[in-house]
């Protein structure tokens, strides 16, 4: 789930003064803890673990009427961000791959992080050249960090039920491809049907699709291929057809290939990661040309753009490059036996709940069986 949290105090940048023995607690609001402090709350034990992991020390019981001045207290100290920030520095392994993740400078990863420390009195992270690596006190806390956005994740599916779809957010994925030519199209009808929901699209190549997927922080991809993970279940949708593509006046065109044909061609290729690059790559083995030249290019607008410029040949979806064939910028070839066609599958993880907007869209995608006009 994605949650953000811009800062400790922004519903007020005045600390809330500790209640005296008189207030009572109980019917005291929880007028400090904005929505993006949440977590801090949800993440009370947070504390109490990382000091023991660090520390023996003595805490005195605390009766059920005073818990809440201690909860309050955490608002002021952790955030949202400072949580995401940690999780992200151990995933990646270190402070410039969470500052690419998170789109943050790696200055900022850095403070959110000492400032994070700071809070909880504990080192989280031990930095070397080499990288970024989690103290025992660290590991505990990563632990309760992904606990906090496992409970606000319930919280908002619980939520969710009852709003239907008169609110809430639809956040699915989709490959480079399917994410930019397919995803727009179905959120296009999805959006006419609910459209008081917040819709947010994410793009990325198949492996990063279905890290998203595992690590929640997106509730539906599309993918070309059937994802590798076993908590991952695929529902297909329809098939389609994979088409090598030319530039235009190309003496290949206009007639029946033979992978012989095409041995000294260079093959333009998707890169490493991608659902495409691996049916690419299928295509080379069945005509016996794995050994061709093969150049590797990031994205499918990319490759179009070399095969347009005349750098050699790609394996493309059919719909991708269908406004080039019928412009003629590009030609497809036919050759014998054709490429494989691929399918098309709504991915999600198999232990998630479905809100009602997700329910929404996977209703709609049941009832497609061709790509939309």
């Amino acid at each position: 789930m994605h949650a953000s949290a811009e800062g400790l105090h922004r519903s007020g940048a005045r600390r809330a003064e500790a209640p005296s023995s008189r207030t009572n607690i109980r019917a005291m609001p929880f007028r400090w803890c904005s929505s993006d402090n949440v977590g801090a709350l949800l993440g009370f034990l947070l504390v109490a673990s990382v000091v023991a992991a660090s520390t023996v020390c003595s805490v005195p019981r605390l009766s059920c009427r005073r818990l809440y001045w201690p909860v309050t207290f955490l608002c002021e100290m952790v955030s949202l961000t400072q949580l995401e920030v940690l999780i992200a520095v151990v995933e990646t392994g270190g402070f410039s791959g969470a500052a690419k993740k998170l789109y943050m400078s790696q200055p900022s990863v850095s403070n959110h992080v000492r400032n994070l420390e700071i809070s909880l009195g504990v080192q989280l992270v031990q930095r070397s050249t080499k990288g970024a690596r989690t103290t025992p006190a660290g590991d505990v806390a990563v632990e309760h960090a992904r606990k906090v956005f496992q409970l606000l994740e319930s919280l908002e599916h619980a939520a969710a039920g009852f709003q239907g779809l008169e609110a809430g957010r639809l956040s699915i994925a989709g490959t480079t491809t399917l994410g930019t030519y397919l995803l727009p199209r179905l959120l296009a009808d999805f959006a006419q049907r609910a459209p008081k929901v917040e819709c947010q699209i994410r793009v990325g190549n198949e492996d990063t699709v279905e890290n998203w997927l595992l690590g929640g922080e997106v509730a539906l991809g599309l993918c070309a291929d059937t994802p590798r993970e076993e908590q991952l279940i695929a529902q297909p949708m329809f098939e389609e057809a994979m088409v090598l593509v030319a530039p235009a006046g190309t003496s290949l065109a206009g007639r029946s290939l033979r992978p012989k044909d095409l041995a000294r061609q260079r093959f333009l290729m998707r890169e490493m990661g991608s659902a495409t690059r691996r049916q690419q790559e299928a295509a080379l083995r069945l005509w016996g040309l794995d050994a061709a030249d093969q150049w590797d290019l990031w994205g499918p607008d990319t490759l179009k753009e070399a095969v347009h410029a005349g750098l050699g040949l790609t394996l493309l979806s059919e719909h991708v490059t269908a406004r080039e064939r019928s412009s003629g910028t590009l030609v497809a070839l036919e050759i014998d036996p054709p490429p494989p066609r691929r399918t098309v599958y709504l991915v999600r993880r198999a232990d998630r709940v479905l809100t009602p907007p997700e329910e929404a869209f996977v209703a709609l995608v049941g009832g497609i069986a061709a790509w939309p006009a």
